[in-house]
């Protein structure tokens, strides 16, 4: 961390900050990053590549992998980032170790993406196989949002149930300033008080695409009624104009 400079870290909320000195500091193979939604949980790791690249004097060597759905992986390219999706590093990689091959992961760094969403057995294969290769990976992602299609939640045991170190990031950072306690009381699980805080900010106040639709008030409540017939209309690909929601009276 010495030989980073300073100027990479200022722009950082402490979470990010401490995650990414947890990730160029640790000699650990594996460590997380737990974020909350809107966190930045995967800024670190860009964050991290460009301050490792410095520290090493822009070493070719050094690799930075993530192993992201294909949205995430182009927000990774686009940093200088080698990603790709785990199913795609899974199979390539068993491919080489079929043929007598042994990948060298001894200078990578790799980045587990979106963690929470990957079950036991990828999760077990990965970690195989980066410790076959030499390698260090770290899990990011936040266990509140979605869970695993296969079994298993290993992200969220390995925070309860390990000894990797945990980097936790609170502070939200995609979410507009009016809107952000509306968030941290989501994460509390005071609904309540979100829908109290959204009712407060006018439909106005939120930035749309020129044209698009606004509702009469931030929170609406639409009857069962409405709701089948706006499933009925996505179900045919027909618009619902005619479905229009009304201002909640709902007592939350």
């Amino acid at each position: 961390m010495d030989r980073v400079p300073a100027s990479l870290m200022t722009d950082l909320t402490a979470g990010q900050r401490a995650a990414t000195r947890m990730i160029l500091e640790s000699t650990d193979r594996f460590t997380v990053v737990q974020g909350v939604c809107r966190g930045g949980e995967n800024h670190p790791v860009p964050g991290s590549h460009e301050c490792h690249q410095s520290a090493a004097g822009r070493d070719p060597s050094a690799r930075h992998r993530s192993g992201a759905d294909a949205s995430r992986g182009r927000e990774m390219q686009s940093a200088g980032v080698d990603a790709r999706t785990t199913a795609s590093f899974l199979h390539d990689t068993q491919l080489l170790q079929r043929n007598g091959q042994t990948p060298d992961f001894s200078n990578t760094l790799f980045l587990l993406d979106e963690s929470s969403m990957v079950g036991l057995a990828d999760m077990a294969k990965a970690h195989s196989l980066i410790v076959a290769g030499g390698g260090r990976a770290v899990s990011s992602g936040d266990n509140d949002q979605l869970q695993p299609i296969a079994p298993g939640q290993p992200f969220r045991l390995m925070q309860q149930r390990s000894a990797a170190d945990v980097a936790i990031m609170k502070e939200i950072v995609r979410q507009m300033p009016e809107l952000r306690p509306a968030v941290y009381s989501l994460i509390e699980r005071d609904v309540h008080r979100a829908l109290t805080t959204i009712e407060q900010v006018t439909p106005e106040q939120v930035p749309r695409k020129e044209g698009a639709w606004a509702p009469g008030s931030s929170v609406v409540e639409f009857t069962p009624k409405q709701e089948k017939a706006i499933e009925k209309a996505l179900s045919e690909g027909k618009p619902c104009r005619k479905v229009s929601p009304r201002r909640s009276t709902r007592r939350w």
